[in-house]
This record gives structure tokens, C-alpha cells and sequence, in this order.
């Protein structure tokens, strides 16, 4: 059970950076979580989001795993703290960076590629046309081992409209506990964003 809503926590976490609504900010451009001792900055131009739309959000979704997303509008963890490039309401997808931060659980001690591997299996189940742009592996964020991968996916809301996403996700266990990073956008035009992803994931910070 532990690790089905762990898998729970992942989807929710990505199919969230995609729409873009949902999470915790303040007014500066640098969060700062002394608590689980996390720090990231935003471009200037860039908006925290509160979290009042976390529940219209969840309800938006749509995808293939319909007993998945049900868990997910139950037991979802709210991020730690999202931006989006622009306000909301934005009537396109909406460059978005959420961070996660929550108990690993039952795959505590195992290799960040391995914790990475296990949950993109749920991923590749729940969002359409799953595919690899960059497959999982090792790297480092804030002197961290960590694992990374960049995929290409469909996912709609109930309105019937289909957006075609490219996401980033970095996952830095730490302990009993582990970071979500992820950073999603429009694989073509204006709002693709590489800079500002790279500006923001140079910034983060997080203790050991």
C-alpha cells in the first residue's frame, strides 16, 4: 500500500506541473523551507500559485488509469511550492516548475535510478503516448546523487482539449525522504522555456 500511494504521489505530482494551478508561494522571488531545508529561486517574471485550485485541478484531469486518478483527487501530496511562467488563468500549457517533497517509503536505500525506474512504470500506464526524450539517469542536484529523465506525453482535461507535454523530473532521495523536481511545458514555441528551467534548477539548494 505504501508504495501504491507512493506511485499515487508521482502521477499526481506530474499531471499537477502540467496544468499548473496549485501550489504554495510568497511574494519574493526566492522560497526558502527552512523545515526540510530546501531553497529555489524564480525568474522575476515568473508567479507562485496559491493553492486554492488544487481541487478544481485534480478534478480536470483525464487519464488512462481512471482508478488512478480517483486516488489521486483522495491522497495527492500537495507540492512544497510551483511558478508558472504566466498568471493564471492561461489558456494554453502553462510553463510550469512544482517541487514535492514526502517519505520515501518502502523503496528507502535504494539508488535514485532505481526509485526513478519503479515509478515511471506507473506513469507509462496512466499518461497517453509515454516516450523517452532522455531515458533515467544519475546525476547530482546540490551536491545530492540523484536521477533525472526527460519525456514527451498527451494528457487532456474535461473540456476535451489535448495538450502534447514535454516534462523534465529529477528525484533527490535524502533519508526517509525525497525530492520531486519537476519542470513541464509545450515542446514547440515561445513557452518552451529551456532557460529559465535551467536558471531555476542551478538555484535549488537543498541540505544534507
Amino acid at each position: 500500500m505504501l508504495l501504491y500511494l507512493y506511485r499515487v504521489s508521482i502521477v499526481s505530482f506530474i499531471v499537477l506541473c502540467m496544468f499548473g494551478r496549485l501550489a504554495i508561494g510568497s511574494e519574493k522571488n526566492e522560497y526558502t523551507n527552512p523545515t526540510v531545508g530546501f531553497k529555489i529561486t524564480k525568474p522575476n517574471t515568473w508567479n507562485y500559485l496559491s493553492t486554492e485550485t488544487i481541487t478544481a485541478n485534480r478534478e480536470n484531469i483525464r487519464l488512462k488509469d481512471e482508478e488512478l486518478r480517483a486516488a489521486i483527487r483522495e491522497r495527492a501530496t500537495a507540492p512544497l511550492v510551483a511558478m508558472t511562467k504566466h498568471k493564471e488563468p492561461y489558456d494554453d500549457l502553462n510553463p510550469t516548475i512544482s517541487i514535492v517533497f514526502r517519505p520515501v517509503g518502502a523503496l528507502q536505500g535504494k539508488p535514485a535510478t532505481e526509485i526513478m525506474s519503479t515509478v515511471v512504470r506507473t506513469m507509462q500506464n496512466a499518461l497517453h503516448d509515454f516516450k523517452f526524450i532522455r531515458e533515467i539517469h544519475e546525476t547530482e542536484i546540490s551536491g545530492l546523487k540523484a536521477s533525472h529523465m526527460r519525456a514527451t506525453y498527451r494528457i487532456s482535461n474535461k473540456e476535451g482539449r489535448d495538450f502534447s507535454v514535454v516534462s523534465r523530473m529529477w528525484m533527490v532521495p535524502r533519508g526517509a525522504f525525497i525530492f520531486l523536481i519537476g519542470m513541464s511545458g509545450p515542446e514547440t514555441g515561445q513557452d518552451v522555456s529551456e532557460a529559465e528551467f535551467d536558471q531555476v534548477l542551478q538555484s535549488i539548494k537543498i541540505d544534507k
